[in-house]
């Protein structure tokens, strides 16, 4: 099988090819604030995916107009802005590599989820057979300079790895400077959930790689480098959680697969203003939407990977709603609730 091979981008530096993806959804200033922290990178222009899940408020246009501004300002050179209303349609050419690249504003047409419309901007990226790492982020989520860079080094360094997170750290006053997780997180099979490695770690935490990288059982979503020929074996992500546990349904289906590992690029940095789309937020309690998602798609995964935990997590489900209850927190109990409900298909 042939491993992703270095071309030389625009301006005429080396480096792989790369093509970026960012999903918004009703939060074009987010997107925009995420977008020109990629824009600043510190490696060759990569190829933008910019997708919006059928916001309905405008977002799309207040986008293009944004962009174009934005793209304007820093002299028009780099990248050059085409929108796409149909995915499934004929794209412009590729440019070449002295050519500016394109950043594509995508309407995916209709909000089908995180993993849908994610899906549809790496659809497209993948069109472009000199692609070979696709990176994830987040819309709330900013990138320091040297990010990618360090991310791709990473994974030209080990062949091994297929997924490759970074140091998220919670942006803003309430984060305080802290780590979110290293890298991803731990799947805990005893009971059937998930829990970020390094979270709420001070900020100037020595990193131990090999050590995070053993426990590693997913990439932490809001910022994950994924390389071409894993996405070649395993597939793009799966759509039916529409929200969360997308990121360790992709890492275990790789896992099975067994030819590629997630990883860790220690000296990658980003910042992630957590749960600005959902309302969820990792300093409190989520949001019942949030919550509803949340247990919907715990359930569905354990459904298709881990069938025997499924009664266990159900009564640890029914423990926590009554928990809300006790402390009259009426919607996330009943969010909890519904969230199991609507899994049961899956059981």
């Amino acid at each position: 099988m042939p491993m992703p091979h270095a071309i030389a981008p625009a301006n005429g530096t080396d480096g792989p090819r790369v093509a970026v993806v960012i999903l918004n959804w009703r939060r074009p200033d987010d997107t925009m604030t995420c977008l020109r922290s990629v824009l600043d990178q510190d490696y060759p222009p990569v190829d933008l995916f910019v997708c919006d899940n059928a916001s309905g408020d405008g977002s799309i246009d207040r986008l293009e107009a944004a962009i174009t501004a934005e793209l304007a300002a820093r002299g028009g050179d780099r990248w050059r802005l085409a929108r796409i209303d149909d995915p499934d349609g004929a794209l412009p050419p590729v440019p070449a590599a002295h050519e500016p690249r394109r950043l594509w504003l995508v309407a995916t047409g209709r909000n089908g989820g995180y993993a849908y419309g994610n899906n549809v901007g790496l659809a497209l990226a993948l069109r472009d057979p000199a692609i070979a790492y696709l990176w994830v982020l987040n819309n709330d989520t900013q990138v320091d300079a040297q990010a990618l860079r360090r991310l791709v080094a990473r994974m030209e360094e080990d062949p091994s790895i297929g997924l490759c997170g970074a140091v998220v750290r919670y942006r803003g006053a309430a984060g305080g400077g802290r780590i979110q997780a290293v890298g991803g997180g731990h799947f805990l099979a005893d009971r059937g959930r998930c829990e970020q490695i390094g979270e709420n770690w001070p900020a100037d935490t020595a990193i131990d790689t090999a050590a995070i990288e053993a426990r590693l059982s997913y990439v932490n979503g809001a910022a994950v480098l994924a390389r071409r020929t894993m996405i070649d074996r395993v597939g793009l992500m799966t759509e039916d959680h529409f929200l969360y546990w997308e990121e360790m349904d992709w890492a275990t289906r790789m896992a099975r697969d067994g030819r590629y590992r997630p990883g860790l690029a220690a000296g990658a940095l980003v910042f992630h203003d957590v749960g600005a789309s959902t309302g969820s937020n990792d300093h409190g309690f989520a949001s019942p939407s949030s919550t509803f998602w949340m247990t919907r798609s715990r359930l569905r995964f354990l459904a298709r990977y881990h069938p025997r935990l499924v009664p266990l997590v159900l009564v640890l489900i029914a423990r926590a709603a009554l928990r809300e209850v006790a402390g009259r927190r009426w919607a996330r109990a009943g969010a909890m609730v519904r969230g199991a409900w609507a899994a049961r298909r899956a059981l």
